[in-house]
């Protein structure tokens, strides 16, 4: 993050590669004093407006690259691809998203993903319908505005981040197998 005043317990961003402009950070601030500010090459990184900081750290806590040093266990990695070859052709990750989000919205949950909008930028937006899957299939390969509603699928960077805002008010139930898969 870039400051305006110096503190010691600031969250502070040195080099742009290590922020990916999921904007955690701006969605966990209780005060509402970072921004997002898109620099000369187009990507967003945050803002502090430490003239309102609390120094609550909650920023800092959710921010993925403050954590790459943590120890972390190994995960297992499966592949699989949808066996549908005209779904595997207008998909990015073989159909498995659609196959998995259509499983989840038979069952009466909801995916969240990215879309393009009307005038070309990735969002994240959600459906309740099998219809309403196809604007999140396909790689968005961009920096999106993440609004009020958690990704599920998207940026491997953003739905990592993202988890922690809203885990805890969401069930494993409505949610189903796409918060913990990476497409």
């Amino acid at each position: 993050m870039h400051c305006t005043r110096e503190l010691d317990t600031m969250i502070e961003i040195e080099e742009k590669r290590r922020c990916c402009g999921c904007e955690a950070c701006r969605q966990v601030c209780p005060q509402g004093c970072i921004r997002m500010e898109r620099d000369e090459e187009g990507f967003d990184y945050p803002i502090v407006d430490t003239d309102r900081c609390i120094e609550c750290h909650k920023c800092e806590r959710v921010c993925p690259f403050m954590k790459l040093d943590e120890p972390r266990e190994p995960q297992a990695v499966y592949a699989a691809c949808a066996t549908d070859e005209g779904l595997r052709e207008a998909s990015s990750s073989g159909g498995l998203f659609t196959l998995l989000a259509e499983d989840t919205l038979r069952r009466g949950g909801v995916v969240f993903g990215a879309r393009f909008d009307e005038a070309w930028s990735v969002c994240h937006d959600y459906t309740e319908t099998i219809e309403g899957l196809a604007p999140f299939r396909g790689s968005k390969y961009l920096q999106s505005r993440i609004g009020r509603y958690l990704s599920a699928s998207g940026a491997v960077s953003q739905r990592g981040a993202t988890r922690p805002l809203h885990w805890d008010s969401l069930s494993d139930q409505r949610l189903g197998p796409l918060p913990r898969t990476c497409l």
